[in-house]
């Protein structure tokens, strides 16, 4: 398979995982949302595990790990991605799955800075900049209220996290670009299961709420299948990373799932306010999206 078609599967298992854990957290539900992102790490870096000691096992992906710049590029993707889940997973909670659809598209952007002006793995067109600031417009579309911002500390702990999550794939990127390990599977296995116990590091409360999820059998379902998808979802792009898909480009690809889970959130959650504006910041940012890709 070609990078691209890693990114389309990629794009189907990703838009099925928000809806599993949307389905769950909710304002109005008793579970924590932070308990849920630990679990959920957890469990994908479970399955990461018995699929790479089935599959693809090498003893020299261990030996690796002794070169410094290795191990300072990976603690760097887990602090990221640690970080950013804590920033993304509260506000999640809270804001309707239609408009954080829209704000991630932003991930692709930031992706594409970070990656210009940080890693040079990105190259610049007048075209790619046209793109971004039509992805940012989408983002400012939802985030106008009859003529006011609503921008709240839900939001913005969500653009912080958008962000952070930007600057994630683009260090997953490089890592998997330089070949330092021999399946994709096992960066997964650090990426989830070491971020799980960062992430309680930065919120040890969260760990005193695990029993919010795991002992409410819809929850627990929920989190089984959300991360199991999650989980492939990465999988996928991580392969397509593998095969010269740039960050940017798969995130940006991914992030087409707009206008669909804008119409999910309708359907499945009853999420009926402001519809044609989301609809049309949906179609923006898709615009936006072909630019930059």
């Amino acid at each position: 398979m070609n990078g691209i078609t890693f990114v389309l599967l990629a794009l189907i298992t990703s838009t099925l995982s928000p809806l599993f854990s949307k389905s769950v957290l909710k304002p109005t539900t008793a579970q924590d949302s932070m308990a849920y992102a630990v679990i959920s790490f957890l469990l994908t870096s479970v399955y990461a595990i018995g699929f790479y000691f089935l599959t693809s096992f090498h003893v020299q992906d261990f030996m690796i790990l002794s070169n410094p710049y290795v191990l300072l590029l990976l603690l760097l993707d887990i602090v990221i991605w640690a970080l950013g889940s804590c920033f993304y997973y509260p506000p999640y909670k809270h804001l309707p799955i239609s408009e954080t659809t829209i704000t991630l598209s932003l991930q692709g952007v930031f992706a594409l800075l970070f990656g210009l002006l940080l890693f040079h793995t990105e190259t610049f067109h007048i075209l790619r900049l046209l793109g971004g600031a039509l992805v940012i417009f989408s983002v400012a579309i939802v985030s106008q209220e009859k003529g006011k911002w609503k921008f709240n500390k839900f939001t913005l702990l969500f653009l912080v996290a958008t962000l952070l999550f930007g600057m994630g794939t683009v260090v997953d990127n490089t890592i998997i670009a330089h070949k330092f390990f021999s399946s994709v599977v096992f960066l997964m296995i650090f990426n989830f299961g070491i971020t799980a116990f960062f992430i309680a590091l930065f919120r040890p409360q969260t760990v005193k709420k695990l029993h919010t999820i795991y002992k409410d059998r819809k929850a627990a379902l929920a989190v089984i299948l959300g991360s199991f998808t999650n989980g492939l979802s990465f999988f996928f792009v991580y392969n397509a990373y593998k095969l010269h898909i740039v960050a940017s480009q798969a995130q940006l690809l991914l992030a087409t799932q707009t206008v669909f889970v804008v119409l999910l959130g309708v359907v499945v959650f009853k999420e009926k306010g402001s519809l044609r504006k989301k609809l049309f910041a949906g179609v923006i940012a898709m615009i936006g999206i072909y630019l930059v890709s």
